[in-house]
């Protein structure tokens, strides 16, 4: 009774991680619309500072998710195509959040650092920057898509077009968030500034 051999524990880790992973894809688009919405620069460091603290334990999730991964393919799963696509996915996933999602939220919380008073052009275009729709899209996508490839074990095929379909769903609904969140909320600003750079 309660007999554990290393792959549960290791599996148990891997779902895990993967759960605080999933978690922060699914509430991240309601943080992100509160920054959009924010209409003060008060609010905006309030909402980056939040964003900040809940992504805290992403990383290393990553890594644990990463490392389970890898010690339950060497049990016979490298053999499968859906895995590699998988690693692919979380590759991905690693650099959108390095190189791209993270650098456009450091930039939002530097130009919002100092002042207050309302949310200004430059700073509105900051935060509606199109690398953070996409990088977040793309990185939410990969999220899910890895869900039901690592359940199913599709064909490579499957798996890719399940990742594609999902980054197109999910960049979608990130760029439809973005238009739509706080345009009302900021009456200085016309069309053209508040476009994404």
């Amino acid at each position: 009774m309660f007999e554990l051999s290393l792959y549960s524990v290791v599996l148990l880790a891997h779902i895990a991680a993967g759960i605080v992973l999933v978690s922060s894809a699914v509430f991240a688009p309601l943080t992100r619309g509160a920054i959009l919405r924010a209409t003060t620069r008060d609010q905006l460091r309030d909402w980056i500072g939040f964003l900040e603290r809940s992504v805290r334990a992403n990383p290393p999730a990553a890594m644990v998710l990463l490392a389970s991964g890898l010690y339950m393919g060497s049990t016979g799963w490298w053999s499968q195509p859906w895995f590699f696509v998988a690693l692919g996915a979380w590759v991905a996933n690693f650099v959108l959040a390095t190189f791209v999602v993270k650098p456009a939220v450091a930039a939002v919380a530097r130009a919002a650092a100092s002042g207050e008073g309302p949310v200004n052009a430059g700073v509105d275009r900051l935060r509606r920057s199109r690398r953070w729709e996409a990088g977040e899209g793309l990185m939410r996508g990969n999220d899910f898509a890895m869900l039901y490839v690592m359940f199913v074990k599709p064909s490579g095929l499957e798996s890719g077009l399940v990742i594609a379909a999902a980054a197109a769903v999910c960049v979608g609904l990130e760029w439809a968030l973005t238009r739509l969140a706080g345009r009302a909320q900021l009456p200085g600003l016309t069309a053209a500034t508040t476009e994404a750079s």
